[in-house]
């Protein structure tokens, strides 16, 4: 919904919001359209009357999918006015959005766009919190896992980390080109606050590449710990099968329809009876000293 304030957000436009953007507000075509690219990539375009800086912004995934990812917010910064331009509904820019309330009409096209990297980065490493939790219950139950189940949400996690690290270093470059474009006048306090953003983005760096290398790592650790818990169990199963053989081998004998050694006997059956437990056990005994049960 286009409104007439400092700040005009369009999610999602709509052919006519489109059409009233370029014509109203000067925004070249190509901006609305990179901005509406859910694969366009951190970037800034310098033009006549603005400056379009797109950043990616973290996300929650879709159900089922990936946990995490990101998608790209297009920053329209002009002399007094900044547009921002998404495919879809951002949490960055409602939190932003509530943070701002209280400044009323005053607030600057650059303060949006500064309150909105705060929001970002705190996000990110909100985001980053979360994934480190869930790969922790995920170590507990890959520690003994037998399927696939566990290891392919931990390789959609990776994934997520993967789409984080990209965004991040883009959001990076692309904040450390605007903090030295001659076109922002930037004053001392929001210079400090854009570092401390950057230092912000750069720990999230930091923090999701370490996560990744250590997902890396326990995707082989984990693949040969299932891998040995299947053989374990495998182990077992032939160990019972060897035993309950000892049985079987002695039933199949004596239930031939031909004349065997003692089958007269009153007690034979309890003889046989006898022989199957004493050959289970000492098969049992035998496994046990070999460590093999």
């Amino acid at each position: 919904m286009l409104t007439e304030s400092p700040w005009i957000d369009a999610v999602a436009p709509s052919a006519a919001e489109i059409d009233a953007l370029q014509r109203k507000y000067c925004i070249s075509p190509s901006f609305i359209t990179h901005s509406l690219d859910s694969r366009e990539r951190p970037r800034i375009d310098e033009g006549r009357e603005a400056t379009l800086v797109i950043l990616r912004t973290p996300e929650l995934g879709r159900p089922g999918g990936v946990p995490y990812t990101t998608s790209p917010v297009g920053f329209v910064l002009g002399r007094s006015r900044i547009v921002t331009i998404c495919p879809r509904e951002n949490e960055v820019l409602r939190q932003t959005r509530q943070d701002l309330e209280k400044a009323g009409p005053s607030v600057q096209p650059f303060q949006v766009l500064l309150q909105a990297l705060d929001v970002m980065a705190r996000q990110y490493l909100t985001y980053l919190d979360k994934i480190d939790a869930a790969v922790d219950k995920l170590e507990l139950r890959l520690s003994t896992a037998l399927g696939n189940e566990a290891v392919q949400e931990l390789l959609k996690v990776q994934k997520g980390l993967v789409y984080f690290v990209t965004a991040l270093r883009g959001n990076a470059l692309v904040l450390d080109r605007l903090k030295q474009s001659p076109q922002f006048h930037v004053s001392g306090d929001d210079e400090n606050r854009l570092e401390d953003i950057l230092v912000e983005i750069r720990q999230a760096i930091e923090a999701s590449e370490v996560m990744d290398e250590t997902l890396s790592n326990l995707m082989d650790a984990f693949t040969s710990i299932i891998a040995n818990n299947l053989n374990a169990v495998m182990k077992i199963l032939a160990a019972v099968s060897v035993i309950v053989s000892v049985p079987v081998v002695l039933a199949s004998l004596y239930g031939m329809n031909v004349p065997l050694p003692y089958s007269k006997e009153p007690h034979a059956f309890f003889w046989l009876l006898g022989a199957s437990i004493a050959g289970s056990v000492a098969l049992v005994l035998f496994f046990r000293r070999r460590g093999w049960l």
